[in-house]
């Protein structure tokens, strides 16, 4: 009888043994949890082996087994699929944007609301890669939570695990026609455009529309033809005769913004595989591919403008449609919106055209805003363009 009541006694101090060990590791357990998330939450976030935001479920969306260019271990951090919902979408947008430059694509977004896009039969991603202050001091660094926080309200990024960098540009450009041919085939026109750039969509459209469709492959945009290689040094364009030897580029559309199709990125991506890297996107991606896989490119430089100031103009010009489409928002977003507006108007209230001696290249007096380098005051002068 004692030794049952000694087993049962053993049993008991044993049971709570067995409960304080538990209680101490959920402890342990919750403290490293919170020590993992300060860490992860901080600005400087490093190049890590970052997790998924999305459930494990969506196994599609994070294949493990992926190429890119040159990168054999290339995934995605984040990922969407915008269109699963349909079937018909007359085109996918695919915006480069830096990490960092959260403005930049909030900008965007109000300057183009999901719903609006939707309406014209439009889709949407921002193209992403990791934010690192070390490769590029321009923008602000931005943690990885940060960006996932973004995406669970918008649902609208696309990053990769390599880092933002100037000569990373081409991973990010071709990331997306390979997000474009996985993800979203239905689509009839691909439209690549950086986040920066300023763009009329309802007579962009209107364009894209009178395209006769064939069977034969589809490049338009502002066409660029015999640039030279920099080869200064202090150049930020500089490039050494082993990334490319020969004396001009090819023929290619500036990366601003320019529209293929679905089809015509795929022939683009399987190029890649076999011409080597070169880090000036547009060039590489609409020279040198499009070169080796014999498309021919569509001009439509007529529609481009070089010069916010011109934008600048039109947006005061109530009556008249803008005599260009596309053009630089000089990083001010408050243009970016205002442009926007005015094409709304004018599509609502059927603007004229300008006659040619209305032309802005006449008529524009603009003032340019002149910033210091870094601390200071912006200096303002009217200046006439010609």
């Amino acid at each position: 009888m004692c030794e049952k009541c000694d087993y049962l006694l053993l049993g008991k101090q044993m049971g709570l043994f067995h409960n304080t060990v538990i209680l101490f590791l959920l402890i342990c357990g919750v403290s490293l949890t919170v020590f993992l998330s300060l860490l992860f939450d901080s600005t400087t976030f490093p190049l890590p082996k970052l997790q998924k935001p999305l459930p494990v479920a969506d196994n599609e969306l994070f294949p493990t087994s992926m190429e890119l260019l040159d990168l054999p271990h290339f995934q995605y951090i984040i990922n969407n699929d915008v269109c699963l919902s349909t079937t018909t979408i007359f085109a996918i947008l695919i915006i480069t944007s830096h990490a960092g430059d959260i403005e930049a694509r909030s900008a965007v977004r109000r300057a183009y609301p999901a719903d609006e896009l939707k309406r014209l039969g439009i889709y949407r991603v921002f193209l992403l890669a990791v934010s690192n202050p070390k490769h590029d001091i321009r923008y602000n660094s931005v943690s990885q939570n940060a960006l996932v926080d973004e995406n669970r309200r918008y649902s609208d990024l696309v990053q990769g695990n390599f880092n933002e960098a100037y000569r990373n540009l081409t991973y990010k450009h071709m990331m997306g026609l390979q997000w474009v041919t996985m993800y979203c085939q239905q689509a009839q026109y691909v439209i690549k455009i950086d986040d920066d750039i300023v763009v009329d969509l309802y007579r962009l459209l209107s364009i894209m529309n009178s395209i006769v469709r064939d069977q034969r492959p589809l490049l338009m945009g502002y066409l660029l033809k015999g640039i030279r290689p920099i080869r200064e040094h202090a150049s930020k364009w500089f490039v050494t005769q082993s990334e490319f030897p020969g004396p001009t580029y090819p023929p290619f559309l500036s990366g601003w913004l320019y529209i293929t199709t679905p089809k015509d990125s795929k022939t683009l991506v399987e190029a890649s595989k076999t011409v080597r890297y070169f880090w000036i996107d547009d060039t590489y991606v609409t020279g040198l591919l499009a070169q080796v896989v014999g498309i021919s490119h569509q001009d439509i430089h007529q529609y481009f403008t070089l010069h916010p100031e011109y934008l600048e103009c039109c947006i005061q010009d109530e009556i008249h449609l803008c005599d260009y489409i596309v053009g630089p928002s000089g990083g001010d977003h408050v243009l970016l919106l205002n442009f926007q507006r005015h094409a709304v108007s004018c599509q609502e209230r059927k603007c004229l055209q300008r006659s040619s001696h209305r032309a802005l290249n006449r008529t524009c007096v603009a003032k340019r805003k002149i910033s210091s380098l870094r601390q200071g005051h912006g200096e303002v002068k009217p200046v006439r363009i010609f």
